[in-house]
């Protein structure tokens, strides 16, 4: 795969692009604190509603993923498709949502202190210990 270079259209296109980021992970905080606190037909009910909303909030993200690729290719061969998950566009898309690369790129032509990378840290650690707590836990 070609790398993708993520560039901004000014300081007010990476504050957008970080409000969206921000919205995205916190919807996914909130989804995964639903998740470990809730039991039975609730977890299934607060299961779906938060995969809508991420869904829902993932478009901007899948909508800027579409103009930095515009021609979405196969990329690699099948058992890379199928753990690497598929297409260009996919990758970036994944990368755009939680990557490092872009978010430290819009840190800075904001003029953001690149330290806000360590609650993209934080987040992905609480995912971490969240799916470490149901495995040690599966009768909640």
């Amino acid at each position: 795969m070609d790398p993708v270079t993520y560039t901004f259209d000014g300081q007010a296109d990476a504050s957008k692009y970080l409000r969206e980021v921000g919205v995205l992970w916190g919807a996914w905080l909130v989804g995964l604190v639903g998740l470990l606190v809730t039991n039975a037909w609730l977890l299934l009910i607060w299961g779906f509603l938060s995969l809508a909303m991420l869904i829902v909030l993932a478009r901007p993200i899948q909508r800027r993923a579409e103009r930095l690729i515009p021609e979405n290719k196969v990329v690699g061969g099948k058992i890379e498709t199928v753990f690497r998950g598929g297409t260009s566009r996919d990758r970036a898309i994944r990368d755009l949502a939680y990557g490092t690369e872009p978010f430290l790129v819009a840190l800075r032509v904001t003029g953001r202190s690149e330290r806000w990378i360590l609650v993209r840290h934080l987040l992905v650690a609480l995912t971490i210990l969240g799916l470490i707590w149901i495995i040690l836990n599966p009768g909640i």
